[in-house]
């Protein structure tokens, strides 16, 4: 869904390579679509060997085999992830004009 609750068009799946605040080099699978900011649901985050905790103003990621834990901030309703992604970025993700 996009910000404002409609549906966004998924335009294929992608493996994305991402690194994070704490150092950590991830990969996780999106979904593409014409979004501002990739949503990661919980379920896939679990499903995929992670344990998520929430809280009031922050959470985190552990991997439970390596340890490795990533860091949330809460920012009204929403908890956010800091990712960076290689430049240039893979085709899906470049802007128009980029």
């Amino acid at each position: 869904s996009g910000d404002n609750g409609t549906r966004s068009e998924t335009l294929g799946e992608m493996q994305g390579a991402f690194g994070t605040a704490e150092g950590h080099r991830c990969e996780i699978e999106f979904q593409v679509a014409d979004v501002e900011q990739p949503v990661i649901s919980v379920a896939h985050l679990t499903a995929a060997g992670n344990r998520v905790e929430l809280g009031d103003t922050d959470g985190r990621v552990l991997n439970v085999h390596s340890g490795r834990t990533i860091g949330l901030q809460r920012r009204g309703g929403v908890y956010i992830m800091k990712m960076f992604i290689a430049d240039p970025a893979p085709q899906p993700f470049r802007r128009q004009g980029a």
